[in-house]
C-alpha cells in the first residue's frame, strides 16, 4: 500500500495537524485532569516526547514600577529531534516482519509496518539530532524573548552560550543566537560546546563520550502503574502468535513511534495514534510520568549546575551593563533542576499516582521538546541593592515556596539564600 493509500484511508487515519494547533489549550487548565488533557489534545500523552509549540502563558505579568529586566539566566533543552537509537525503530519493525513471515501479521499490521519503515527511512543516521521542527521551536522561543525582554538585548549587551557537544543542542543554541545577532547585531556574544562544560551542562556526562543516567539520591517512590498490551497485540497477530510476544514491550516501542512523529516533518502525513485508544494512551502516559517522577524530583546531581547558576549570578549582577547566560543541554538535567529549584513544588513527595496528578505534576508541562528555564533580573539602576526576579518555565510564571509581596516576583536575595542551600 502506498503512502497516498495511507492518507486517504479514513479507518486508520487521524489529522495529528488538528492537535498542534490546540496544544498547551488544554495544558492551561491546571484543574483538568491529565486523562481528560490527552483526549483533548493526543499529543501531551508523549510527555517528554511531546513537540513544543508555544508559551504556557501569552502574556506576562508587566515588571513593578521602576524595575527594568538587565540580565537573563537559562537552562535549556534542545528541540524536538529524532529517537535516540536505531532500535527504537527496528526492533518493533523486526517484530512485524518477523509475523508476516509466518503468515500471523494482520491487515492492519502490514499497514502500520509500512508507516514505521517510513519513520525509520527519514531518520536513518540522524538518531538523536535535531529536526526542522526543533529549529523552528528554538527561533520561535528567542523571538518570544526578544520582544519580553528587549532591554536585555539592548546597545553592546553581552551574551554568553554555553552547550552540550552534542549536535542537537548545538544547533538548538546557534538558532538562539542568530536570532539575538538579528535583532542588535552590536551584541557581544560569546558560545562554546567543549567537554570541559559538560560537567555542569550534562552532569555525570562520562569522558568516553557515553552520557550516564543523572541518578536522583535514594527517595520516596511511587509504584509503577501497570500496563496491558493484549487487546493492541490482537490488532496486529494471529491468536497463536501472540503467546511469542511480550505485549507490554511491544506497545511501548508503539507508543514512542506514536509519540516521536509529532517531532517530525512525517506529522502532516500519517499518525499511528490509532493503535491505541484513550485508556491505553493514559495508561502508558501515567507509567511514564511516575517513573519520571521516581527518577528526578530529588534533583539528581543538578547542585553544581545551580551552584554554576548562581554564580554566573553574581558575577552578572556586579556587571554594569545588560547581559544574558544561555546554557543548553538535555531533558535529564532540565527536569531534576526544576525540581532541585522547587519550582511550582515539583520537588514534593507523594504517595500515590492520584496524589501526584492532582499536584499537576505531568511530565508534558515540565519537560517538552524545547523545555526551557528563564530566571530574569530586575533593578532599576546598576546601584539598586533590591533586585527582583521572576522565574519562567516554558515561558509561564512559576510559583517559589518563598514569601514575596510581589508575586509572581521574588526578591534576589531571598531566592539566592534558598537556592544555595538546595545545592
Amino acid at each position: 500500500m502506498s503512502l497516498n493509500d495511507h492518507i486517504a484511508n479514513k479507518h486508520i487515519m487521524k489529522k495529528p495537524i488538528i492537535f498542534l494547533i490546540v496544544f498547551f489549550i488544554s495544558v492551561v487548565c491546571n484543574s483538568q485532569s491529565s486523562k481528560q488533557d490527552i483526549i483533548d489534545n493526543i499529543y501531551l500523552s508523549g510527555g517528554s516526547l511531546t513537540a513544543y509549540t508555544g508559551p504556557l502563558q501569552d502574556t506576562l505579568t508587566p515588571s513593578p514600577i521602576g524595575k527594568k529586566p538587565f540580565y537573563i539566566s537559562t537552562y535549556c533543552r534542545h528541540g524536538s529531534r529524532h529517537l535516540m537509537e536505531a532500535n527504537y525503530y527496528t526492533a518493533p519493525i523486526d517484530a512485524l516482519k518477523a509475523a508476516k513471515n509466518a503468515g500471523a501479521l494482520t491487515n492492519f499490521g502490514n499497514q502500520i509496518l509500512e508507516r514505521m519503515e517510513i519513520m525509520n527511512e527519514n531518520s536513518l543516521n540522524r538518531y538523536g539530532e535535531l529536526t526542522k521542527i526543533g529549529l523552528d521551536q528554538w527561533q520561535g522561543i528567542a523571538k518570544r524573548m526578544i520582544r519580553n525582554f528587549p532591554e536585555i538585548f539592548a546597545d553592546s549587551s553581552s551574551v554568553d552560550g554555553r552547550s552540550s557537544i552534542f549536535i542537537r543542542c548545538i544547533l538548538s543554541m546557534e538558532t538562539l543566537l542568530q536570532e539575538l545577532k538579528a535583532f542588535n547585531p552590536q551584541l557581544k556574544i560569546f558560545h562554546d560546546a567543549c567537554e570541559n562544560d559538560m560537567s555542569f551542562i550534562l552532569p555525570g556526562y562520562s569522558p568516553s563520550k557515553v552520557p550516564t543516567r543523572n541518578e536522583a539520591p535514594i527517595a520516596k517512590t511511587i509504584a509503577l502503574p501497570t500496563i496491558n498490551g493484549d487487546r493492541i497485540a490482537e490488532e496486529f497477530f494471529s491468536k497463536q502468535y501472540i503467546k511469542k510476544i511480550n505485549t507490554s514491550n511491544f506497545m511501548l516501542y508503539l507508543f514512542d513511534l506514536a509519540s516521536q512523529i509529532q517531532n517530525t516533518e512525517l506529522r502532516d502525513s500519517f499518525s499511528l495514534y490509532e493503535i491505541f485508544n484513550d485508556d491505553e494512551l493514559y495508561d502508558v502516559w501515567k507509567r511514564k510520568n511516575v517513573s519520571a517522577y521516581n527518577s528526578y524530583h530529588k534533583g539528581g546531581s543538578t547542585g553544581v549546575l545551580l551552584k554554576r547558576i548562581l554564580d554566573d549570578a553574581d558575577k552578572a549582577i556586579a556587571n554594569n551593563s545588560p547581559c544574558a547566560h544561555f546554557r543548553f543541554g538535555h531533558e535529564s538535567v532540565l527536569l531534576p533542576l526544576v525540581c532541585r529549584m522547587s519550582l511550582n513544588n515539583y520537588d514534593k513527595e507523594y504517595d500515590s499516582v492520584e496524589e501526584l496528578e492532582a499536584a499537576n505534576w505531568k511530565t508534558y508541562r515540565i519537560y517538552p521538546m524545547a523545555s526551557n528555564i528563564q530566571i530574569i533580573f530586575y533593578r532599576s539602576s546598576p546601584s539598586d541593592s533590591d533586585i527582583l526576579v521572576k522565574i519562567l518555565l516554558n515561558e509561564g510564571e512559576v510559583t517559589l515556596p518563598i514569601d514575596t509581596d510581589i508575586p509572581p516576583y521574588y526578591h534576589w536575595n531571598d531566592v539566592r539564600e534558598y537556592w544555595k542551600n538546595k545545592q
